[in-house]
């Protein structure tokens, strides 16, 4: 069961062959704030391949400097020889590889505008339990990442979920789902969780802090395994 799988273990970061821990977050903006876009370029009206392609085309660069400045800061903070990390980069993407976790980096059209983009800034492969408590990598990752994601090979029936949490006096409140139950939301005070088929995704309601949104997301692994609503 998804539920399971999520919720058994007490480290966001202890691997298992059914769910993977990502942390991510999204920069966003008008294509002409882009380093590539000239003053003859049209603004795409609609989303198109088209579109997407000279979105990537006209920030390729914007995504590489990102990429190389954190690279840099990355290698520094960690003390990483240079055969222990790699870089790559492509037409509106790139990546860092690091014995202890991964970085990529995705530039796309915006799903709800036309004429701008979302950077997403991806971490994971996370390879040491302890990494992400770590100052040097909270300092570097923090403006950069806003969610927790947790991700599984399994299934969940949100259906069934939504309606055993309205069965919940302490939870019920909190609960809003799409008329189609493609996806819930419990939004708590201190946290947002999101639930979709096979990912849950944490964010704090307000400001970026990433090792609060990493505390706050452990109390409510634990305190939702303790339901036994996502246990069945």
């Amino acid at each position: 069961m998804f539920a399971r799988d999520f919720f058994s273990t007490r480290s966001l970061l202890k691997m298992s062959s059914t769910f993977q821990t990502i942390l991510f977050g999204h920069a966003t903006g008008p294509i002409e704030n882009l380093s590539g876009f000239l003053s003859h370029h049209r603004k795409p009206e609609a989303h198109t391949p088209a579109a997407a392609e000279f979105i990537e085309s006209i920030g390729s660069e914007d995504v590489s400097d990102r990429a190389e400045k954190m690279f840099g800061e990355i290698r520094r903070a960690f003390r990483y020889k240079r055969r222990e990390i790699e870089f790559a980069s492509e037409k509106g993407s790139a990546s860092i590889r690091t014995p202890d976790f991964e970085v990529l980096f995705t530039l796309l059209q915006h799903p709800e505008s036309a004429a701008a983009y979302r950077l997403r800034t991806e971490v994971g492969e996370f390879r040491k339990q302890d990494l992400i408590r770590r100052d040097s990598f909270l300092s570097i990752f923090e403006p950069h990442c806003d969610t927790v994601s947790l991700i599984s090979s399994k299934a969940v029936d949100l259906e069934d979920l939504i309606d055993r949490i309205e069965e919940v006096d302490e939870l019920v409140d909190y609960l809003d789902y799409d008329v189609h139950c493609t996806e819930l939301t419990l939004a708590f005070p201190t946290l947002s969780l999101t639930i979709f088929s096979n990912e849950m995704r944490f964010r704090l309601p307000a400001d970026r802090n990433l090792r609060k949104l990493l505390i706050e997301t452990e109390k409510a692994v634990e305190q939702l395994s303790k339901t036994g609503l996502l246990s069945g």
